[in-house]
């Protein structure tokens, strides 16, 4: 999903058949210089050969602007208005942008740490009607984070309550006792 995110680009020579990318064009070629924005899989593959068709811009959310908003305090920051793939989506953004992949990385790589603390911590100490409050603003792998911190810690509470039923041996184990009973 995070490879259908939209990549501003310009295009650096004619393409020819691909005039159907710009919407707003009638010609059947793409001109040199064109402007557009298209998702991060059509982007990859154009660039993909020798020599790149396309200028990727980095898109506004991973600006220098935006980076320096989350360094400041990634907490209060709504991850899923950024877009739903936040970390996905950046880490891919590393391959495209020579000049900022790296200043991208290490953001991404911050925001992430910096955000996986309270996202834990929630998990562990909210209870269910708090679930939606606390992940609206996080994207989907803080999400899955968060509900797999959730369901460890009903596990949890339960092992520790004895509510999780006894152990018992397994069918193979069984299994081979009983195989080698019968050869004694």
């Amino acid at each position: 999903m995070a490879s259908e995110e939209r990549i501003p680009v310009e295009v650096k020579e004619d393409l020819p058949d691909l005039g159907f990318l710009d919407p707003g064009a009638d010609l059947k070629e793409l001109k040199r210089g064109t402007k557009l924005d298209l998702p991060q899989w059509m982007v990859e593959g154009l660039n993909s050969g020798r020599s790149p068709y396309l200028d990727v811009e980095v898109p506004k959310t991973y600006r220098e602007v935006y980076r320096e908003i989350m360094s400041a305090d990634p907490l209060v920051v709504d991850l899923h208005k950024q877009g739903p793939y936040y970390y996905e989506f950046g880490r891919q953004l590393i391959k495209q942008s020579q000049s900022e992949g790296e200043a991208i990385g290490r953001s991404i790589t911050n925001t992430f740490k910096t955000r996986f603390k309270k996202i834990l911590d929630s998990s562990q100490n909210s209870c269910d009607t708090e679930s939606l409050k606390e992940t609206q603003k996080m994207d989907m792998l803080e999400r899955l984070l968060y509900k797999q911190g959730q369901h460890c810690k009903a596990g949890m509470d339960a092992w520790l309550t004895r509510k999780t039923g006894s152990i018992q041996a397994s069918q193979m184990v069984a299994q081979q006792r009983k195989r080698k009973a019968a050869f004694d």
